[in-house]
């Protein structure tokens, strides 16, 4: 969650995010200011002390009115995590209910049977992204809460049925920063370069040389 906070902060767009959690609200706060220290943002973020996976909880959080619902367990044992997942949305569908325009729906869960589960939900299949968000996901979903399918367009292009990354020569590419060498392909998207056998991703001032190939 403090990744989500943090990267949602950084866009400075201004947005009333709202935290449900059975933790003490002091502990939440201070989670988030930690997150939030010395970046500036303009992110109104309100706390509500209550159990998720209860429709009074999920009320209290105007989830009705909310243009985004991320749904993200405490609990780092998988089954319990997918456990309390399911709950969390089962309480947010009852309070839903059958309303026509329905908040973007991201579910984390900590395993392919928890996704299953996730899945078998009635209503799941409507505006429900379920994810694995750990690492790097957990800042795609951050990106998703923003825009509707930015989590579905990453995991196609990171999707292996018909797009690979391959490792290439610099070749003609070399002494270009690399939004130069980037914005010259046509062919396909270069995503970074290989620095010593590390991946180095998206670079922000690189430049391509021979012994680094990209």
């Amino acid at each position: 969650a403090g990744v989500i906070v943090r990267e949602l902060g950084r866009t400075g767009q201004r947005m009333r995010l709202v935290i449900v959690s059975d933790k003490g609200r002091e502990t939440i706060e201070e989670g988030v200011r930690e997150q939030l220290l010395g970046r500036k943002h303009r992110l109104d973020v309100v706390v509500r002390h209550g159990d998720p996976a209860t429709v009074a909880a999920v009320r209290k959080a105007a989830a009705r009115r909310a243009r985004a619902v991320v749904i993200l367990p405490d609990s780092d044992v998988g089954h319990c995590h997918d456990r309390a997942a399911l709950r969390s949305l089962l309480a947010l569908e009852r309070v839903l209910g059958e309303r026509g325009e329905r908040p973007h729906i991201i579910v984390e869960v900590a395993s392919q049977s928890g996704r299953e589960m996730v899945n078998l939900c009635e209503g799941a299949g409507r505006n429900v992204v379920v994810v694995e968000a750990h690492g790097v996901n957990a800042h795609i979903v951050a990106q998703s809460v923003r825009q509707r399918g930015a989590f579905g367009v990453a995991r196609a292009i990171l999707s292996l049925d018909a797009l690979s990354i391959y490792h290439y020569p610099p070749a003609l590419f070399t002494g270009l920063p690399f939004d130069d060498a980037h914005a010259s392909i046509r062919s396909g998207v270069l995503v970074g370069l290989l620095r010593g056998g590390a991946p180095l991703l998206s670079p922000a001032t690189e430049v391509l040389g021979p012994d680094a190939p990209g």
